[in-house]
């Protein structure tokens, strides 16, 4: 399922990207912590190819 995502998030990112590089606001990525290492791998490849702090935020929802 992880590996489904990422197509998903990675086109996500890059049309958020767009408007944050403008303004360097940071990307928050947040999803269910199952897939976090595939959503910190996309992040980190985008923020290295855009120059966008991209910061991903996973897991359950503290109570």
């Amino acid at each position: 399922m992880a590996k489904s995502m990422v197509p998903g998030l990675v086109v996500a990112m890059s049309i958020a990207g767009i408007h944050a590089s403008r303004a360097a606001t940071p990307i928050y990525v947040y999803g269910p912590g199952g897939p976090t290492p595939a959503m910190a791998e996309a992040a980190q490849q985008f923020s290295a190819a855009h120059h966008v702090k991209v910061i991903v935020v996973a897991g359950p929802t503290p109570k």
